[in-house]
Parts: structure tokens; sequence; C-alpha cells
């Protein structure tokens, strides 16, 4: 269950491989625009989502905190409130870059215990829609028709806009 709402928001995106090798050669490629992008999106970011609960008809709402380092570390940091009271919290930790307008995320570890390296469950890109500056928007880039999400920044894990 934990680990569902761990990927609850990504369930619907395919993952674009961005393998170990790929990941060095892909740093060492950077353009301009993305080196940019990615010292804009360092620090901590937020966003509630609503997602579908197992009862059907209703609805789970996420908070988010997902905290990017600038060496391309990242840690999630998930709260589901439910509808029945319960309150669940998860959450991750992996790598991060940018590459041509995308944001990659590689999950290594969900709750602590280790993901498999090329597990493509836990690879995804996502099409930056809007620039950072104290938000920023991303969608799914194989969804064309999907509502981009947007994240706000925070000052740290645990604190809400």
């Amino acid at each position: 269950m934990v680990r569902r709402l761990v990927f609850a928001k990504w369930v619907t995106v395919a993952g674009l491989l961005f393998l170990s090798g790929c990941d060095e050669l892909a740093k060492g490629l950077e353009s301009e625009g993305d080196k940019k992008t990615k010292a804009a999106l360092a620090g901590i970011w937020f966003t509630v989502t609503e997602e579908p609960d197992e009862i059907p008809g209703k609805t789970v709402t996420v908070h988010s905190w997902l905290a990017l380092d600038r060496d391309g570390k990242f840690t999630e940091k998930l709260r589901g409130l439910y509808p029945d009271g319960r309150i669940l919290e998860a959450g991750s930790d992996g790598e991060w870059l940018v590459t041509e307008d995308l944001f990659k995320l590689r999950y290594t570890a969900v709750n602590g215990n280790n993901l498999r390296r090329h597990d493509l469950s836990t690879m995804y890109a996502l099409k930056i829609v809007s620039r950072p500056s104290s938000e920023f928007s991303y969608m799914n880039p194989l969804e064309p028709k999907s509502r981009p999400l947007t994240l706000k920044r925070v000052s740290q894990i645990g604190k809400e806009p």
C-alpha cells in the first residue's frame, strides 16, 4: 500500500531509459540551457494531488515534497491523507538530471528498500512545461492531453507554502 502511494503520481508515466552509462555521458554533454535549468531546479518543491483510493469513488490527498540536490540526488517524502482519517507516509531516494527539457528521475530506494538498478518502473522522464522560479510545471510527454503538475518552492521538507 505504501509503495503504491509512492508511485501513485508517477504510475501513468512510461519509463524512459537513462541508464548508468547514459547518465554519465549526459552529464558531460549538458547544454547551457540544461545546466541553467538544473541549477534553478535545485531546492525543495511541494505539491498536492488527489489520487484514487482503494475504496471506489474515494480519493486520497497526497502531499509531496521533492528535495533536489545540486549533486543530482533527490529525496521525496509523501503524506497520504485518507478519507477515513488515516495518514500514511512514505519516502524515496534517487538520482535526477535535466536533458533537452526533460526532467528525469531514477528511484533507487523506497522506504529504505533498495530497488533494482534497471527496473523500468523506477525511471521517469517528464517534460518541463514552465521554467523554475518559485514554481515549475512538468507533464508526461506521452500523454499530451494530460494537465501539467505544478510544484511550489518551499524552504524545507514538511513545510507547505
